[in-house]
């Protein structure tokens, strides 16, 4: 959850922000501390485009992981891509019927996220640390596996699940450079997405 709005305060003046500051460029994005003992993290883009990131996630993980992160983030407000997503989200919503807009728009976003791992491997120098802070923010200690639901929609909650968290694994694995081979990773990732699609449309729709 998102904490109250005019709870968050500038990251200069919070103790524990400001390390994770001074290790950035001097153009950077703001970075805004929200008064949340809940783990978060997220980004704004535009004119004003901001990082904020919770008290809790501060005190949750160790300064590095912290700092790949929000450099994480500093990249999505660089690029300022996300009002684009937007756009290709809704344009998925109107062309839900179309397994082919679904596999596009997931092939953007995970290519979109796999450019900011890179960015912040680039900017911190510890590409490792990007890869636990990704793994702790992502990954939960339950592997959900397709095969379990017992309706169709439990069905295709797992296969997401599943799906999502093969591309996890695949970016940590290649922040480690362990990248899997053709056939492993993405492959499945991507052909888990086609199953969920075409459930979508003929079990839904």
């Amino acid at each position: 959850r998102n904490a109250e709005p005019g709870s968050e305060r500038d990251g200069a003046e919070d103790p524990d922000a400001r390390p994770v500051i001074e290790m950035f460029p001097g153009n950077r994005p703001d970075l805004f501390v929200l008064e949340d003992e809940e783990a978060a993290l997220y980004s704004t883009t535009g004119r004003s485009g901001a990082v904020y990131i919770s008290k809790g996630l501060l005190r949750t993980l160790p300064p590095e992981q912290v700092q790949a992160a929000v450099a994480h983030e500093y990249a999505h407000v660089q690029r300022g891509r996300r009002p684009v997503l937007l756009i290709l989200f809704l344009l998925r919503a109107i062309l839900f019927f179309n397994p082919v807009t679904l596999l596009e728009f997931r092939r953007i976003v995970q290519e979109d996220e796999k450019i900011c791992d890179d960015y912040a491997a680039e900017l911190t120098g510890r590409p490792g640390a990007v890869a636990e802070a990704i793994k702790k923010l992502y990954l939960s200690g339950k592997e959900e596996r397709a095969g379990g639901g017992k309706t169709i929609m439990e069905e295709m909650e797992a296969l997401e699940s599943y799906s999502h968290r093969l591309h996890i694994e695949s970016r940590i694995e290649r922040l480690q450079g362990e990248v899997p081979p053709p056939g492993k990773g993405e492959w499945v990732a991507a052909i888990l997405a086609g199953i969920v699609v075409v459930l979508t449309n003929y079990y839904v729709v």
